[in-house]
C-alpha cells in the first residue's frame, strides 16, 4: 500500500529534499526501502511529490523530486472545539478518526466540567501526523493549545458554530444546518456536559445548541458522529 511522508519544509522548485533522522529511520528501518524506490512526499500544504531515494546511511535519507502536484484547499472546513476525555486513549482515537474524516482544525477546550486539562501536545501533533500520512491527505490538519471555553468564545470568528446538546430535540440535528462548501464549527462538551453557566455563554455568544441523535453519546462517538454529518453533507457536492 502506498504511503507518503512529511516533508514541511519542501516548495515546487525544490529538486531534492532530505528527511530527518526520524522519518528516515521509518523509511529505511521500518518499511525496509532501499535506494532506487520510489515513495512520495507531501508538505502539509497541498504540495505532493513523487520521489525517489537516492541516498541512504544510518540516519540519512535524501531522495530526488521528479514530480509535484499542487492540490487546491478543499471547499470547506470543519473545526471541532472539544474537551479532552478523561481517558487519553479515547481522546487519541478521537484524533484519528478525526483526521481520516477530513478535519481541518481541533481545538481542546475546558470546560467547567473538564475532568483532563492537561495534554502532551507533542504526542498529540504527532498523532494527527501520522493519521495525515495514513489516509493520503493533501492538507495537514491543525491542532491548538488547550484553551479555557470562555476565551474560546472571546476569540471564535466562525459564522457557523453551534454546540452539541443532548438536551436539544432529535429533530434540530446538527446535520440540518451543515450548508455544503461553508466552513463549520461544532464545539462538544466533557463528559460531566456543559454547565448552566456554559450554557448562557453560549447563549450570549449567539451559539445555537444541535442534536447529534436520541442516544447518549461518549465525548469522542459525538464529536466523530458531528464531523461524519459534515462529511457526508459534503459528499454530495
Amino acid at each position: 500500500m502506498e504511503q507518503q511522508f512529511y516533508a514541511p519544509n519542501t516548495v515546487a522548485t525544490d529538486k531534492n529534499f532530505e528527511f530527518d533522522s526520524s522519518e528516515s529511520k521509518h523509511i529505511l528501518k521500518v518499511l525496509r526501502h532501499q535506494t532506487g524506490d520510489e515513495i512520495v512526499l507531501n508538505n502539509g500544504r497541498g504540495l505532493v511529490f513523487k520521489a525517489h531515494i537516492t541516498e541512504v546511511s544510518l540516519k540519512k535519507c535524501s531522495v530526488q523530486l521528479l514530480e509535484c502536484i499542487q492540490y487546491a484547499p478543499p471547499n470547506y472546513s470543519a473545526h471541532i472545539a472539544i474537551a479532552p476525555t478523561k481517558s487519553i486513549d479515547r481522546f487519541e482515537w478521537f484524533l484519528e478518526k478525526a483526521v481520516e474524516l477530513g478535519i481541518g482544525c481541533v481545538s481542546p477546550i475546558l470546560c467547567d466540567h473538564s475532568e483532563r486539562r492537561h495534554l502532551k501536545m507533542d504526542r498529540m501533533k504527532r498523532i494527527i501526523l501520522s493519521g495525515f500520512k495514513q489516509s493520503m491527505q493533501a492538507f495537514l490538519p491543525q491542532i491548538n493549545e488547550p484553551i479555557n471555553l470562555d476565551d474560546f468564545l472571546i476569540q471564535n470568528t466562525f459564522d457557523h458554530s453551534y454546540f452539541g446538546d443532548c438536551l436539544a430535540s432529535p429533530r434540530n440535528d446538527f446535520f440540518h444546518h451543515i450548508v455544503p462548501e461553508k466552513s463549520i464549527q461544532i464545539i462538544i462538551g466533557p463528559e460531566g456536559d456543559f454547565s448552566t453557566r456554559e450554557r448562557n455563554l453560549f447563549m450570549q455568544h449567539n451559539i445555537k445548541s444541535v442534536s447529534l441523535g436520541q442516544q447518549r453519546l461518549r465525548v469522542e462517538t459525538a464529536a466523530i458522529s458531528a464531523l461524519s454529518r459534515v462529511h457526508l453533507a459534503n459528499l454530495k457536492q
